[in-house]
């Protein structure tokens, strides 16, 4: 979720999977719009593990204020 912005602003945020403890892999992007919150599912075909965790801006590739 972001906040503090115009309904319209729209920005990719990078989405990562922790395969294993050192194993980060980047899944894509989410378009995140405007100041709401959104649930998705996305179908993880093909991996023989469960990732561990998802995880967005890993490697703080979008500027912010946490």
């Amino acid at each position: 979720m972001q906040s503090g912005v115009d309904d319209k602003f729209s920005m990719p945020v990078p989405v990562y999977l922790e395969l294993t403890k050192d194993h980060i892999v980047r899944l894509g992007a989410a378009t995140i719009t405007g100041n709401r919150t959104v649930e998705q599912k996305v179908p993880l075909n093909g991996l023989k593990e469960k990732p561990r965790r998802a995880m967005l801006n890993y490697f703080d590739d979008v500027l912010c204020t946490p």
